[in-house]
């Protein structure tokens, strides 16, 4: 479900959902310092979740029917709160869980119309009396094409409803709290390296003759720079900055004896700073050291997907989707530090995930 194969599909309506964006927040308000960005960048990325799961269009929705959009960002935004609170007191997060009736209302409201939808898929696939006569053009149509698919072969293998619903609900977590934070970042570092944006958009001329040419996947795979500068800006500013891991056995770790059991910190940042590990000096942004001296760092020092069998395991999609958010952000608007006219120094604000604390840019409509 998570695989970048199963998005290729959704291209077209990731670029609406950016096309909108820009036209909502930056066409009317063109030269303008912009300083929510990062709650913009979850509303963005949640908008095309729905776009993309559900193929949710707020413009053709009953007028009796709830914000869609707005329930799964307040719903993304309740599930960050509860999850902050697991490092308190086990009795005051538990209290604190049961009497937090927002989230337990969005939840409700989220799970109502996800399993809507899969009843709703499931009698149009029922009906064409075929698991999958096309290639499914959103998550959910693939979902319950999957569950069909499996359903014949073995009655214990396939997801429930219920497991969807998790599932769903864990993409939900990590575009809100995870791919947002690496989109802050993004527009935080380009505004800062001029130069580097500049090369983006060089490179894009190269394929595209106006603004709002389309974008193809041909066209996508044969950018190259961009995909150096997501990985410097995952590498400099990795929205973990430390890993959990838990020991399955005793163990003796650099004359560290470590016990079955044992929670074992991993320094994500420290990692992707440490001069032993990078060949261009690791404390500059320098997105071109992917090019040749850095094109294969030593495993344990880019851990921004994490690694092993605990690695993300939707690293493919999301790295497709930015790639896709990036591309068009780039290809229609010019992001810039505003000086000193407003904060944009960036600094750490942790949540699940780290973001810039201070992001003020001026986006200017090409």
């Amino acid at each position: 479900m998570f695989r970048r194969t199963k998005a290729m599909p959704y291209l077209d309506k990731i670029v609406d959902c950016v096309d909108c964006f820009i036209s909502e927040r930056f066409v009317h308000q063109d030269g303008n310092i912009h300083t929510d960005l990062v709650v913009q960048c979850q509303r963005l990325l949640i908008n095309i979740l729905t776009r993309t799961a559900f193929d949710y269009d707020p413009q053709q929705s009953s007028l009796t029917e709830p914000d869609i959009q707005q329930v799964f960002y307040d719903y993304g935004r309740y599930m960050t709160t509860l999850l902050i609170g697991t490092g308190l007191p086990f009795w005051v997060d538990k209290l604190f869980v049961m009497l937090h009736w927002k989230a337990h209302r969005v939840r409700r409201m989220a799970k109502q119309y996800i399993m809507k939808k899969i009843v709703e898929e499931q009698n149009r696939q029922e009906q064409q009396n075929c698991a999958q006569p096309n290639e499914p053009e959103i998550m959910i149509a693939s979902v319950v094409a999957m569950i069909k698919e499996k359903s014949l072969s073995s009655k214990d293998s396939f997801l429930t409803p219920d497991e969807i619903f998790d599932e769903l609900s864990l993409a939900t977590l990590a575009v809100f709290d995870g791919m947002s934070a690496a989109l802050s970042w993004f527009i935080f570092y380009i505004s800062k390296y001029p130069e580097s944006q500049q090369k983006i958009k060089q490179e894009l001329k190269k394929h595209f003759s106006k603004s709002d040419a389309p974008l193809t996947l041909e066209i996508l795979d044969s950018l190259i720079y961009i995909e150096y500068v997501m990985k410097e800006v995952f590498r400099f500013a990795p929205i973990e900055t430390i890993l959990l891991r838990q020991a399955i056995c005793d163990d003796m770790i650099d004359d560290i004896p470590v016990k079955k059991g044992d929670q074992v910190g991993i320094a994500v940042q420290n990692l992707h700073h440490d001069s032993r590990y990078w060949n261009v000096d690791p404390l500059k942004f320098v997105p071109e050291r992917f090019i040749e001296k850095d094109i294969s760092p030593p495993h344990c020092a880019n851990l921004f997907f994490g690694a092993g069998h605990r690695a993300c395991a939707a690293r493919e999609l999301a790295f497709f989707e930015m790639k896709i958010v990036i591309t068009r952000l780039m290809q229609r608007v010019t992001i810039e530090d505003p000086g000193e006219e407003a904060n944009n120094s960036g600094g750490f604000l942790q949540k699940l995930n780290c973001f810039p604390k201070y992001v003020a840019v001026r986006v200017c409509v090409d």
